[in-house]
């Protein structure tokens, strides 16, 4: 069953051309070209127009819906034939955040893999945004991040929490702040004080600003970055405070001898997303099952420093 023409033109249809296609594919473009003109020549019709701009033709919409169900099927059915035999192997496509992923992923495959050697893990480090529309366009098996808003089209558990701090340069200017937070735990002395935060993209980034609006706080942004890595430098740079999860600056362990931490009364879930329905392999499930079972205890490895 030699579906692979149809795998061609779905992604030059996803990349809006053939170029970016056949880099995508690591193919040629005479290759890929040379698949698409046999296509068209079998089907008797242009499947797209390059000029002005890429476009699909009608046919070509067409061709494309019957496309993915036919993929789909065959990777359903290979799959289903892999499962009845017993054997649990495949790829599985699994999103998350950069720092998420530099904390959980590498030991949580690591001992996956010991038990489930023929299953492959393809790793999408994107912003939860970025997470929530791969999911939804069937680009991504499970998702690990903030799905607390209703999604009927999948089933969504909680993985652990991330418990929320406020962390200080260890600088003279700043000393005073970390006893006066200390002590009263109010988020209101920072009003002044030079911030920096994630971007809105990002999970930490939306929740530091609605803490920040809970407490009726202007933030006095002093820098933004998508990488809690580089926040976290900055701030033991002096540039400012930064609100964000503990486990985050305890896994950046060199950061934290520079700074000063503060517990705050303030958490968030992380999820294990997948597509409901019978869509996900029995691969994808394993391994949710898997981080499910040991991403708290890894979690909390990470911030008793073992």
């Amino acid at each position: 069953m030699n579906l692979l023409p149809m795998t061609y033109f779905i992604e030059v249809a996803k990349q809006k051309g053939i170029s970016r296609a056949a880099e995508s594919l690591r193919i040629t473009q005479q290759t890929l070209s040379s698949h698409i003109a046999a296509l068209e020549r079998e089907l008797d019709c242009s499947l797209f127009i390059r000029r002005p701009r890429f476009r699909l033709t009608a046919e070509g919409e067409l061709f494309l819906e019957y496309c993915q169900k036919f993929v789909g099927l065959d990777r359903s059915m290979r799959r289903e034939f892999r499962e009845m035999s017993g054997e649990i192997a495949g790829n599985v496509r699994v999103g998350i955040s950069q720092t998420r992923s530099l904390i959980l992923m590498p030991k949580l495959i690591t001992g996956f893999q010991a038990a489930y050697p023929k299953v492959r893990i393809y790793l999408s480090e994107l912003t939860n945004d970025e997470l929530l529309l791969r999911i939804s366009n069937d680009e991504l098996d499970m998702i690990i991040g903030d799905v607390s808003e209703e999604r009927p089209d999948l089933r969504v558990e909680e993985m652990y929490r991330e418990r929320m701090a406020v962390i200080i340069p260890q600088k003279p200017e700043y000393e005073e702040l970390a006893e006066i937070l200390r002590e009263t735990g109010d988020l209101k002395h920072l009003a002044s004080r030079p911030m920096i935060t994630n971007t809105r993209n990002d999970i930490v980034g939306r929740y530091i600003n609605r803490v920040l609006l809970q407490n009726h706080i202007p933030p006095n942004i002093a820098a933004m970055s998508d990488i809690a890595g580089t926040c976290l430098g900055l701030c033991a740079e002096g540039v400012g405070v930064y609100i964000c999860p503990d486990l985050y600056v305890r896994y950046y362990r060199e950061l934290a001898d520079r700074c000063t931490i503060v517990p705050l009364p303030y958490s968030y879930a992380i999820h294990i997303a997948m597509p409901g329905g019978e869509k996900s392999s029995l691969a994808a499930r394993r391994f949710a099952e898997y981080c499910k079972k040991y991403g708290q205890d890894l979690t909390e490895e990470t911030l008793s420093g073992k």
